[in-house]
């Protein structure tokens, strides 16, 4: 994935288990769908340093299934990937995260 298509200041949701995963931001946003197999980059273009964020998954033929409810930190100088995967053992859905902090500027 390009750089400019995951920027610093965003998050970057994998889904690599085999259920979808809702991934909702705010009250007021309706959830974005993950697929097995599928990304989604969030940004959010406003002074917030923290967002609530509801994640779920949603087995075949069931009710979605609330994994984490959490406030997550944004800040303009990292980004975080965010990696879903069926636990080895339990087979509940897992998640992971990567930070990738910008370069320090020499001066």
């Amino acid at each position: 994935m390009a750089s400019s298509a995951f920027p610093y200041g965003s998050y970057n949701f994998v889904n690599f288990s085999d259920d979808a995963i809702l991934v909702q931001g705010g009250d007021k946003t309706r959830p974005v769908r993950l697929d097995p197999g599928k990304t989604h980059v969030f940004t959010f273009n406003d002074d917030r340093r923290v967002v609530t964020l509801r994640i779920a998954d949603t087995p075949d033929g069931q009710s979605p299934r609330l994994i984490r409810q959490t406030n997550f930190s944004i800040t303009p100088d990292w980004r975080e990937m965010v990696f879903f995967f069926n636990g080895p053992q339990s087979g509940r859905i897992r998640m992971r995260h990567l930070v990738d902090t910008m370069p320090a500027r020499e001066e």
